[in-house]
């Protein structure tokens, strides 16, 4: 007999009628919105794996399902895995549930997956449908599985960031295109808020600015514009962005914050086990912002977040990361350790393991026929979509939701998805067409396009970080640890040089390289799960 047992309801609960659970929300084609009853409603008919892979391919949003026919188990998520089912096969049966922890108490033999370790510090995600435990398995972005009676299963991948053709319009009528969905979008995005306040986290960067002009171009005034960190850059556009569109502007100073109290918090090891889920990194960074938001009552309750998720992906910010290879998957392993497993330097034995793993990964992808760029691997940015982008970019989308609030994703809708996966590289190569039209379009008339010049914080001269680039494998390690602080507006260090206290204090040694603050968040991680102790017994 299969065991189902869901435990995490923060905002986003199950739902269930009959032998159907349903999480999330999705919209159809002619943008209806569904989630609860209204989802379950058109779900319960579809009474086959192949039933609901051809529903999955038609709507879009956050959601997973699960339907137990008494035999055999149908799981299918979203697009981007936001709410992830973790199963495994124990005496004889299936134990399902959306917490792995949940599960690996329910095992007999607990043996900490070691293939997996080397890329999770390096990256902040575990490859495939793999967890950072043997024999408990998650469910993947864009999949619908079968787990059958005997402990076999079966899955089918239904989401793809592969372009069947490329647009070979004019740039200008590109540019109309993208207007008209952009606006699309908002129209669509407004409706289903329902008056609700829309909670913007607002940066220096494109995304968010895109977010707010669009929703002051549609007459939307019910919105809360915040940024956090240390005064900077970032910050000082963000505010003057909100100002000029009329927008109120919270500023989360996290100078003022102690960091010497959060990890002996037990809400921040909740935290934790919800959006790490024995897979990924938990987000740290909004993370203090809107808890100090919350406790504070400066947002309403059934606010809803906005983040610019997935704007710049589209855009084409990370297509360098996918230049040359073509579909010579044998090629693709070493490009991508380079370009996405840069948390710490690598020994040779780590790199190689996750090359072989990254190979595995592609030797079981059996993408659709795509369109192919010779400049660029489109399967590369699939890979992305479908690892990077859904465990540990979108991932930030927890912290929300563990605090109670809704969220959408408007720069993610599919008209935009199939609109950008179709645009030619050298439009997306440097965000080409998508930065010159937010320009012209809208930042430049609604007064919010800043010149460096006019800002008192300058951001960094692109020559000098490539530089830093170059130099960065040889540099000494207090030069890297330098070149970090410098550019750590969000406080980064502040916060995880307490995780690295506790970690030394407990025998663990100290993180001499690395390249990211992400290393010390990931490897605190893993030694917790490792080696976990009671709150009050956590020095």
């Amino acid at each position: 007999m299969n065991q189902i047992d869901f435990v995490f309801n923060h905002h986003y609960q199950w739902h269930r009628r009959g032998n159907l659970h349903f999480k999330g929300f999705f919209f159809d084609r002619d943008s209806n919105h569904y989630h609860e009853e209204t989802a379950l409603e058109v779900l319960i008919p579809l009474d086959s794996i192949e039933k609901i892979k051809r529903h999955c391919l038609q709507i879009d949003g956050p959601f997973s399902l699960v339907k137990d026919t008494g035999k055999e188990i149908i799981i299918a998520n979203g697009g981007m895995s936001i709410f992830p089912v973790f199963y495994t096969w124990e005496n004889n049966q299936w134990l399902v549930s959306d917490s792995s922890q949940h599960l690996l108490e329910k095992k007999n033999l607990q043996k900490i997956n070691q293939e997996a370790t080397p890329e999770f510090l390096a990256a902040g995600f575990v490859l495939g449908n793999e967890t950072l435990w043997e024999g408990i398995y998650k469910s993947r972005a864009g999949e619908v599985l079968l787990l059958n009676p005997d402990g076999t299963k079966e899955s089918q991948v239904y989401h793809y960031w592969l372009p069947e053709k490329f647009w070979g319009d004019e740039l200008i009528d590109l540019k109309v295109k993208l207007v008209y969905r952009l606006k699309n979008v908002i129209k669509r995005l407004i409706i289903s808020l329902k008056d609700r306040t829309a909670v913007v986290p607002l940066s220096g960067g494109y995304d968010s600015r895109l977010i707010v002009c669009l929703l002051k171009k549609a007459g939307f005034e019910n919105v809360i514009c915040f940024t956090y960190g240390k005064p900077s850059a970032e910050s000082e556009l963000s505010r003057r962005v909100a100002e000029k569109l009329g927008y109120p502007w919270l500023f989360v100073d996290y100078r003022e914050i102690d960091p010497t109290q959060f990890l002996h918090d037990p809400m921040f090891y909740e935290y934790c086990k919800y959006a790490g889920n024995h897979y990924s990194m938990p987000y740290l960074q909004e993370y203090f912002a809107v808890k100090y938001l919350k406790e504070n009552k400066l947002i309403p309750n059934e606010s809803v977040f906005l983040p610019g998720h997935g704007g710049d992906f589209l855009a084409g910010a990370h297509v360098k990361k996918a230049r040359g290879s073509g579909k010579d998957f044998s090629k693709l392993p070493k490009r991508i350790v380079k370009n996405y497993y840069d948390f710490i330097p690598l020994e040779d034995n780590d790199q190689n393991q996750i090359q072989k793993r990254l190979r595995e990964w592609f030797a079981s992808y059996h993408p659709p026929t795509a369109v192919e760029d010779e400049e660029y691997s489109v399967f590369v940015e699939d890979w992305d979509v479908k690892e990077k982008r859904s465990k540990f970019i979108f991932q930030a989308i927890h912290t929300y939701v563990f605090f109670g609030y809704a969220f959408r994703l408007p720069l993610w809708h599919m008209d935009l998805r199939n609109l950008f996966r179709e645009v030619p590289f050298e439009l997306r190569k440097n965000k080409r067409l998508f930065d010159e039209l937010l320009e012209d379009e809208f930042f430049k008339p609604m007064g919010v396009y800043f010149e460096k010049s006019e800002l008192r914080f300058a951001k960094p001269n692109p020559l000098v970080k490539l530089a830093k680039k170059i130099l960065k494998p040889i540099a000494p390690s207090w030069a890297i640890y330098l070149k970090l602080k410098q550019a750590d507006w969000v406080c980064y260090d502040k916060f995880t040089s307490e995780m690295e206290q506790q970690l030394i204090k407990e025998g663990a040694g100290t993180l001499k390289n690395f390249y990211s603050f992400n290393a010390r968040i990931c490897r605190w991680y893993l030694h917790r799960i490792l080696h976990p102790k009671p709150i009050n017994q956590v020095e």
